[in-house]
């Protein structure tokens, strides 16, 4: 069969990555971890109110609700009244989903969370995810998250909150936060050097004004700056 028809691979694979079980969907959708088990087996199909609540409860980025609904689309146009369609698994439709509403929620947490993140292995989003259960409601694309700083990181500005776009990389001439290996964070506007291999006027807790790109953890746009009420 080409795909599931209730989207099981992209469900299991969320189910784990924000660390959720089948009981919790089956509370999700108010029904039994029986019941939950025949989806899994496509003894029944999940309806229309089902389909929307799961991708939001797993926070499916634009990416997995593409391939969630891609699947469910595909594996269900494979069969007529019960009886399969002939030579339907060699239609492979990819489906393109539109969010009327821009406003979601996203991990929001400190900066400080951040120490032990290894970009290599998972987005910034993801990570936030499992760490924090805090969420910010922003107008914002996929992808973004909400970063709370202190003056150590505003250069004395005050608290803040950065709402950083962590799928994308900087553009010279704009604002961005960066992470060195020896764990200090900065943020300035981003103007790479590539003949002198840094990236100013960046500076971080240890005042070295420039600091090379061998040494640059990780760096992402800032989107957006609010200031925060002490």
């Amino acid at each position: 069969m080409n795909g599931h028809i209730n989207g099981w691979a992209v469900i299991s694979r969320h189910l784990l990555l924000r660390e959720k079980n089948q009981s919790d969907l089956a509370r999700l959708l108010h029904i039994s971890p029986a019941a939950i088990t025949q989806i899994k087996n496509g003894q029944f199909r999940l309806n229309p109110l089902q389909l929307h609540a799961i991708p939001t409860y797993l926070e499916f980025n634009q990416a997995a609700c593409d391939e969630f609904f891609s699947e469910i689309f595909n594996a269900r146009m494979q069969f007529c009244h019960g009886e399969r369609v002939i030579n339907a698994e060699h239609i492979n439709c990819t489906v393109k989903v539109e969010r009327k509403n821009c406003s979601r929620k996203i991990p929001v947490g400190h900066i400080s969370i951040l120490k032990n993140f290894i970009p290599a292995l998972e987005s910034l989003a993801d990570f936030l995810r499992r760490h924090t259960l805090d969420r910010y409601a922003c107008s914002c694309r996929n992808g973004s998250v909400a970063l709370e700083v202190d003056d150590e990181v505003t250069g004395g500005k005050g608290s803040s909150l950065l709402i950083v776009s962590g799928d994308s990389y900087p553009v010279p001439g704009e604002p961005a936060i960066a992470a060195w290996d020896d764990g200090t964070f900065a943020m300035g506007t981003f103007n790479s050097d590539s003949r002198e291999r840094h990236i100013a006027p960046f500076c971080s807790t240890t005042d070295k004004k420039n600091r090379k790109t061998e040494s640059l953890r990780w760096i992402y746009p800032i989107i957006r700056q609010e200031a925060v009420n002490s």
